[in-house]
């Protein structure tokens, strides 16, 4: 029994050990990158528990060591930034001490102007390759947080400049003032005109007729107007109510649907309202608040039946499924618990790579309600296996039609996940990006092989409309396999003094370069 306990301490003291974080950073000539700033970022999925930001230095060689408290199963990310230089960024582990390399990644300017956004403070949510084998194929999200480096005021007239961003990205912009965001190449020139506005003001009540103040009013786009485009979208808003119960905000025309959400232990919410807002005009609302339905269930996995601890679990309105959502609060052993308005919602699994079967149950004030199991299963997943001209066993970068990247091991093999109901384009290449393969994927195959070729040269140039070339001008490889499948982005590089570009892409498609920003004529040439 002594032995038992002591042993159990043993255990609990170790979970508390400290964690940390060694490594260090360079730049992309491969010297070190002396006093570099660092961000230890961890968001929770969902924004469901506590997030885990830590800023530090490297010393002159690069080198740095930042340490937790306790370790995380978060996942996590190291953000090096070096002025003049660039940015870089890693995935790291906190479950243990772990050592890791930060390179820098070859840096431009973003720059334009948004039209209507003078005085505007911008950040930057998230950066990602433009083409899905363009190095490092790492995306960056940042959901809380945004280092000072990834933000910029505009001027009165509404031009902006980013330094210091990676070459071949894609950065998707929020701006502070209004709920919206837009999603461009990382060049100069960028052209963004924000959309006509009108004012959501109005007041939360209580039942008793009294306001509740400092509570989390939630906003989702319904419908966006013409004026939104590609580039630029609404995006859903978190607003907070004044000592009096009051709230105000602008935000882009259309229609919105507002509601008190139930997050965590709140105490109120509210049924979901769906306003249109008109330019120029202030919409006035009245916000009832209601005792929540307390919805407590499990999540089982659908083969064993025994409890999956480390899902969560989403509740949609049956009514407005693409609008009003929630994740549950996950507790111990596979259970969760919900606070949702009245209503008729579906439970489902929330998690990325799960599937099951929708629970649907009906929603009362301040009643408690046991929802049935919801048993989940994974995706289902195809063994890929890659080899080179001869026939043998290569490793590859993938990449899939949905934007997923990922890599075989040393034998050329991966597990990689399709989605069930749906077939996907799979794509193998040699990391100097020479020879290429490709086939379509469905869930019902358990395997697939991938042989890779040679590419064909694709080659052109970019001139203005004189015909004189542009030099440095961002370029695309867009590939179409066949005629219903949409084109596909593979890789970036910038054009040489003469205004000239040449990719390797795969024989089997149609390849095609494209400008990615600024002005310019794309003259391609195959073969």
């Amino acid at each position: 029994m002594k032995f038992w306990l002591l042993s159990l301490l043993m255990v609990g003291d170790l979970r508390a050990q400290p964690v940390s974080l060694a490594g260090t950073v360079v730049r992309p000539d491969g010297t070190p990158a002396s006093f570099a700033r660092l961000m230890l970022v961890a968001e929770p999925p969902f924004g469901k528990g506590e997030a885990i930001w830590q800023e530090g230095r490297c010393d002159e060689r690069g080198r740095f060591q930042l340490r937790l408290p306790y370790p995380s199963e978060l996942p996590a990310v190291v953000i090096a930034h070096q002025a003049g230089v660039g940015i870089g960024w890693q995935r790291v582990r906190l479950t243990t001490s772990t050592e890791c390399v930060v390179p820098l990644l070859p840096s431009v300017s973003l720059t334009g102007r948004l039209r209507g956004g003078g005085g505007a403070t911008l950040f930057i949510r998230q950066l990602r390759p433009v083409g899905l084998f363009n190095a490092p194929r790492l995306t960056l999200r940042l959901e809380r947080f945004s280092p000072d480096f990834l933000q910029t005021l505009t001027e009165a007239d509404g031009r902006f400049a980013f330094a210091d961003l990676p070459d071949g990205f894609m950065a998707v912009v929020e701006t502070r003032s209004l709920p919206c965001r837009f999603e461009v190449p990382i060049t100069d020139g960028t052209d963004i005109t924000l959309p006509p506005t009108g004012i959501l003001s109005g007041t939360v009540l209580r039942p008793d007729g009294n306001p509740l103040a400092h509570a989390n009013l939630h906003g989702f786009p319904e419908i966006a107007e013409a004026h939104f485009s590609g580039t630029l979208s609404p995006i859903p808003f978190v607003t907070r109510t004044d000592a009096e119960g009051r709230f105000r905000i602008a935000v882009p025309t259309g229609r919105w649907t507002v509601w008190l959400a139930g997050s965590g232990d709140a105490e109120w919410v509210s049924v979901p309202q769906s306003v249109a807002v008109q330019a120029g005009e202030v919409v006035k609302v009245t916000i009832k608040a209601q005792r929540p339905g307390i919805v407590r269930g499990w999540v089982a996995d659908a083969f064993t039946r025994f409890p999956l601890t480390r899902l969560f679990v989403r509740a949609q309105l049956v009514d407005r499924p693409s609008v009003v959502s929630e994740v549950a609060q996950r507790l111990p052993e596979g259970a969760y618990e919900l606070r949702l308005p009245d209503g008729v919602w579906r439970l489902q699994v929330a998690d990325e790579r799960w599937q099951s079967e929708p629970v649907t149950i009906e929603v009362a004030e301040g009643a408690v309600v046991e929802a049935p199991f919801i048993f989940a299963r994974p995706f289902p997943t195809v063994r890929v296996t890659v080899t080179d001209k001869q026939d043998k066993p290569v490793k590859a970068w993938l990449a899939d039609s949905l934007g997923n990247m990922g890599e075989t091991d040393e034998a050329g093999e991966a597990d990689w996940t399709i989605l069930p109901d749906r077939s996907v384009r799979l794509i193998a290449a040699t990391p100097d990006l020479t020879l290429w393969a490709s086939a379509t994927v469905t869930a019902n195959q358990s395997e697939v092989r991938l042989r890779l070729r040679s590419g064909k040269a694709v080659k052109g140039r970019v001139v203005t409309k004189d015909g004189k070339p542009v030099a440095n001008a961002l370029v695309g490889l867009w590939v179409r396999w066949q005629e219903d499948e949409a084109p596909i982005c593979l890789q970036t590089q910038r054009t040489s003094s003469d205004g000239t570009f040449q990719f390797l892409a795969p024989v089997e498609g149609v390849s095609q370069g494209r400008l990615l920003g600024g002005d310019g004529i794309v003259v391609t040439e195959s073969r």
